[in-house]
């Protein structure tokens, strides 16, 4: 019945040591740095932070700044923070200090790594024995408390932690929450089913009001719930007050006479009635712990067990006056629907702990009564659970047939719709979704399940036709039932990325973009996150406006520079940089990527000096920026002659583990062009191959397989040249490069026009030096030599074989 939240974001590593060394005097919470956000519950919100003197972490618990907290509240919070300070006990995590930062009350306190028992209780892995001694050992440290005067006032599961050496420790001691807390607030619907009704009442706490909460504990996990569960604060403030608890015996056979005992006895309304002492409570768990007796046990009965005797037998005699008339059959009529109810109630809870087969079997015992159709929704949702859709339509079918309630219909159209997607039949989930009342569904149908779908549903291996099945149910179907965000960008986004027409997906991500608000950062910056790698793909060019839309968020567009740079695809990187250049509060990694594009417009106006100082000023720090500046370096070392330099930094960047792959493999292209260079194609060639083997389609694959043409048909004369050569035109037979390999080879008259203008013009030299015509040979590398390309490595290969061509 509940899900243990996580406490730790999976960034921060969080070292698993013992309990730290802990400064003597009190600190502030002004002089903590706040690492992250961990947690907020209804009024208040935790941080993990880092105190200069503490070597781990420590929590930083505050109010919410727009929580109206007042004086007396914030005085008697700081009051209790206070004397909590007094106390050190190993089994209380203890209060470092307390004060006022930005105006909000703030607490530190040490920080345990550990599980709670209300996650052990979620996983399923804490079961009543263990529990017991557990709890009695934590409550060691709580009796310590009472001995300062200063009452816990709200134990509850999430407050036991077991460390990471097995010793159970409570933590915020004496932080109860406050009465005028909101009732909707969830840190007050975890507080209250396990506050004593004096807490409720606002009255003067005392040791019995821990006694109370401790016994909810152990309850809780014999019953696997608190002894009064509920789905609203009022309901479960009522039942407090004036209800009684059933025996958890009732709800788990398991639980032993001496354990239930022990509950009941300290569950009694009157405080009087009670454990006057948390160590009396102590004393008795360890002995039920050990099998024996509880030491009060001879001296008093539970009144609650008495009042549930007598309950017992007024209702046999109630049963046996009235076996023979109406009153009987009414009686037995009511007695059979409190049963169907608890069965019903059973099945809720064996859901909500992921207990599936539980679930279908009390749903089976339901069938053909009043509660069959509420019954069959869960079960129906308990076999999609199990993965057994197949199972599931039938019954979903039943609850439909049988004309269900609007809600329940809803629910089970919903399910439906779901289970039809789980076996293909996207046509006819279309079909149950129709028609369906919107207002209603979004009532009726959990958000979080809603998102679980959408994000589900963009996972599924469907041919196209099935896709576009989905992406009209997603778009004609619901979203017009939940227009409004969050949801209706979830959903847009999904389609999206379920369309194969790039046009059509880009639109809806900007759509999606045009229509999120600052609360929906996280979901906007995905939709942005997935628009940038529809653009790095290929499938679309990248224009400025498109730019200014992802300027919103840097994070993603600053990533798509970094991708169109490793893929060659400069212009479009340079778009990138210059929608980013106006951005305020532009990331470290983004500024220093404009700083590149600064120095390669130095280059481009053909100041290659100072943009090599700002190269390598930049390549000072190994970072993405770095990396790429290295590069850019050593390429203007190579066009400049100095080939040892360029090879030597080429060959780093390759052999660089935390390099990017794609930057990786540019360094190995260029390493290649070295070798070319030194007029050593033989040694080039390893290097092409490798770009063209290990790199994505892209500029950088096409220049490698350019290269790589090049640089076998300088080697022709060599047995095996003219072979390699044939083998790469076979690669891509109706493609460019084909043409140009069979130009090269002397198959083809003319070059395709669409080859670059530098390996234009170098393979028309090397086609007249295969057909041995040398002067023309001559004259055309003097050509390449010649041209704008000159400055460029490109002008040391062509003196190379201009030189190679007049020796012959």
């Amino acid at each position: 019945h509940r899900t243990a939240p996580s406490k730790t974001p999976r960034d921060i590593t969080i070292p698993q040591t013992l309990r730290m060394k802990l400064p003597d005097h009190r600190i502030t919470p002004a002089e903590c740095e706040i690492v992250r956000e961990i947690s907020r519950r209804g009024a208040g919100i935790s941080y993990i932070a880092k105190h200069p003197e503490i070597e781990g972490y420590v929590l930083l618990k505050a109010f919410l700044p727009e929580y109206t907290v007042s004086e007396e509240v914030t005085s008697r919070w700081t009051r209790s923070c206070r004397m909590a300070e007094d106390v050190r006990h190993p089994r209380l995590a203890r209060v470092l200090g307390v004060g006022i930062l930005e105006g909000v009350p703030c607490m530190v306190r040490e920080y345990i790594e550990g599980k709670t028992f209300e996650e052990m209780l979620g996983e399923g892995s804490l079961d009543l024995r263990q529990g017991l001694f557990w709890l009695a050992q934590a409550l060691e440290g709580v009796e310590d408390a009472h001995g300062h005067r200063l009452i816990h006032g709200n134990i509850k599961p999430s407050n036991i932690i077991l460390d990471v050496r097995g010793r159970p420790v409570v933590t915020d001691a004496g932080l109860y929450p406050p009465q005028d807390a909101p009732d909707t607030s969830e840190h007050l619907l975890s507080s209250l089913p396990y506050m004593a009704p004096e807490a409720l009442a606002d009255a003067i706490l005392k040791p019995s009001a821990d006694v109370y909460s401790a016994a909810a504990v152990l309850y809780d996990l014999a019953a696997n719930r608190p002894p009064f569960a509920a789905n609203s604060a009022a309901d479960i403030r009522s039942n407090i007050l004036v209800g009684a608890p059933v025996p958890p015996s009732q709800l788990n056979a398991k639980v032993s006479k001496m354990v239930e005992y022990l509950i009941l006895q300290s569950l009694v309304r009157d405080p009087e009635q009670r454990y006057t002492s948390i160590h009396s409570f102590i004393v008795d768990a360890q002995r039920v712990y050990k099998g024996q007796k509880p030491l009060s046990y001879q001296e008093k009965r539970s009144p609650v067990l008495a009042a549930i005797k007598g309950v017992f037998y007024t209702l046999l005699f109630l049963a046996l006056f009235g076996a023979l008339g109406w009153g009987g059959l009414n009686y037995w009529r009511k007695k059979q629907h409190e049963r169907f109810h608890s069965l019903l109630v059973q099945a809720r809870d064996a859901y909500e702990k992921g207990d599936y087969n539980s679930v279908v079997d009390l749903a089976l015992e339901l069938s053909g009564t009043h509660l069959g159709d509420e019954a069959g929704v869960l079960q129906a949702s308990a076999l999609l659970g199990l993965k057994r859709p197949e199972r599931a339509l039938p019954v979903l079918d039943d609850v439909l047939r049988r004309g269900a309630s609007p809600g329940l219909e809803v629910q089970a159209r919903w399910l439906k719709t779901r289970t039809l997607i789980e076996l293909g039949r996207f046509a006819d989930a279309r079909s149950a979704m129709q028609g369906m009342d919107g207002p209603l569904f979004e009532r009726k149908v959990e958000r979080a399940e809603l998102e679980t779908f959408v994000a589900g549903i963009v996972e599924l291996k469907a041919a196209p036709p099935d896709k576009a099945e989905i992406r009209a149910l997603l778009l004609s179907d619901l979203l017009p039932m939940l227009p409004q965000p969050p949801l209706s960008l979830l959903i847009k986004r999904a389609a999206a990325r379920l369309t194969d027409n790039p046009h059509e997906a880009a639109s809806l991500f900007r759509e999606t973009l045009a229509a999120a608000g600052p609360e929906h950062r996280s979901t906007a910056l995905a939709a942005a996150s997935d628009l940038a790698a529809l653009y790095a793909s290929g499938k679309l060019q990248l224009a400025p406006d498109d730019a200014a839309i992802l300027s919103a968020y840097p994070e993603a567009l600053s990533g798509l520079g970094q991708d169109l740079m490793l893929a060659g695809r400069h212009p479009e990187a340079d778009v990138v940089w210059r929608a980013l250049a106006d951005v305020k509060d532009l990331p470290e990694t983004a500024r220093r990527m404009l700083r590149l594009l600064d120095a390669r417009k130095l280059e481009e106006a053909g100041s290659s000096s100072d943009a090599l100082n700002r190269y390598l000023d930049l390549a000072a720090r190994q970072d993405a920026a770095g990396l790429w500046a290295l590069l850019h370096a050593a390429r203007l070392r190579l066009n400049a002659g100095d080939t040892r330099s360029a090879a030597s930094d080429f060959k780093n960047i390759e052999n660089d583990a935390n390099a990017p792959q794609a930057l990786r493999v540019q360094a190995a292209l260029w390493l290649g062009h070295c070798w070319r260079a030194q007029g050593r194609s033989d040694q080039a060639l390893p290097f092409y191959r490798k770009v063209r083997e290990s790199a994505p389609a892209s500029t950088v694959q096409t220049e490698a397989m350019l290269a790589e043409i090049e640089a076998l048909a300088e080697t022709a004369s060599a047995a095996d040249g003219r072979r390699m050569l044939r083998s790469l035109r076979s690669l891509a037979p109706n493609s460019p490069l084909a043409a140009a390999a069979a130009y090269v080879l002397g198959e083809a008259d003319a070059l395709p026009q669409d080859i670059p203008r530098p390996h234009w013009l170098y393979m028309r030299a090397l086609r007249l030096e295969v057909e041995q015509r040398w002067d023309d040979a001559h004259d055309a590398y003097r050509t390449v030599e010649s041209e704008a390309f000159g400055k460029s490595w490109y002008g040391a290969a062509a003196r190379v074989r201009k030189t190679i061509v007049k020796n012959r």
